[in-house]
């Protein structure tokens, strides 16, 4: 699953992914999928992609990004 590939990056020390859904209500799912595996230390930034201007760039330094 894409929680199993963030949670294994994040153990060899990638610290950022980008988690693209088809619907807004799917970063629910992302979240949860990535609290069932244990890797609730992994803080991220769920957005719905209506919700974002591109135009102005989304800073995330460390965690979970979901589209």
């Amino acid at each position: 699953t894409v929680a199993g590939l963030i949670w294994e990056n994040w153990h060899h020390g990638r610290k950022k992914a980008l988690w693209i859904s088809v619907g807004s209500d799917l970063k629910f799912d992302a979240r949860r999928d990535l609290d069932d595996m244990g890797a609730s230390c992994i803080e991220g930034k769920f957005f719905a992609s209506t919700n974002l201007d591109l135009g102005n760039g989304t800073s995330l330094e460390i965690g979970t990004m979901s589209l």
